[in-house]
């Protein structure tokens, strides 16, 4: 007959309670959907999970739990949950490749380096101890390969070192002269913006020879005398594993451009930054005039 669709539907005469299976089956549903949607949350800071994502974690966030919208941000001090603008801002700029590796590593804190990706660290190792040793002030920082100068400023400005230019980098270009039998090889050290003038620096070679064969030295040499690879090669000639000494000499051009120098310190992942007064204090280089 004529039937309304109201009057299919089954209205009971009495009030129906909830059966024991029902409210089960209720819990069961609607437990999992809740954490789903609005994530694990603890008011003590921090999560019981671990991040598990491949996007690398600031230094100063902890994590909370994640829902639809994935891991978020809290600071470590507790409270509402912040993201600071200057750290996704850092974040979405990073490349892939720099993602491998660390962000701005503290002092006492520095991260084992991974033989295999950055190459032998012995060289970086001597360095940071006697930087340590001497107790001198430093900043560190750990990042993809940078073999040039413009690759290492680049990087480092972009990881925060925003008062870094080209010319407070350290070049440090390793010389050898075969006419000079008992010191062969010099440690030449400018700023990173000017280029080498080989005829002040043959006129300037010292110790009684001529300079004239002064040349660049090749990469096996740079890697035997220095233990580094060219473009990880730091300013100081003094801690290279060579048992020949290696004289530093040092470009008035270094001193000029400021009162911090940055340099690769051994390795092309592994920046440091620490004042001229220091450099010197630590090196004693001679200066020398060498650069246009």
């Amino acid at each position: 007959g004529r039937h309304s669709i109201l009057s299919r539907l089954y209205l009971p005469s009495r009030p129906c309670l909830p059966s024991r299976h029902s409210l089960l089956s209720f819990f069961l549903f609607a437990g999992p959907c809740y954490l789903l949607i609005a994530g694990i949350r603890k008011d003590n800071g921090g999560s019981s999970h671990r991040h598990t994502g491949a996007r690398p974690l600031p230094l100063d966030c902890a994590w909370r739990g994640r829902g639809l919208l994935g891991w978020q941000p809290r600071d470590i001090g507790g409270g509402r949950s912040t993201v600071r603008s200057s750290l996704l801002s850092r974040e979405s700029k990073m490349t892939e490749s720099s993602q491998e590796f660390a962000a701005i590593a503290p002092n006492s804190d520095i991260s084992e380096v991974n033989k295999e990706k950055e190459g032998d660290p012995a060289t970086y190792h001597r360095i940071v101890s006697k930087l340590r040793e001497s107790k001198i002030p430093f900043r560190h920082l750990v990042h993809e390969p940078t073999p040039t100068s413009n690759d290492s400023l680049a990087v480092r400005k972009r990881m925060g070192w925003a008062d870094c230019t080209l010319a407070s980098g350290a070049k440090a270009m390793l010389i050898v002269n075969s006419k000079d039998k008992q010191l062969p090889y010099r440690l030449a050290v400018m700023s990173a913006e000017k280029k080498l003038n080989w005829k002040l620096l043959k006129k300037q070679w010292g110790n009684g020879v001529s300079g004239r064969s002064a040349r660049m030295a090749t990469e096996d040499e740079v890697k035997e005398v220095t233990g580094c690879v060219p473009g990880g090669v730091p300013p100081f000639g003094s801690l290279f594993p060579s048992k020949t000494k290696i004289p530093t000499i040092l470009d008035p051009s270094l001193k000029e451009q400021g009162s911090r120098i940055n340099f690769n310190c051994g390795l092309r992942t592994r920046s440091v930054s620490i004042s001229f007064e220091d450099y010197v204090k630590i090196e004693n280089p001679e200066m020398k005039q060498f650069c246009d």
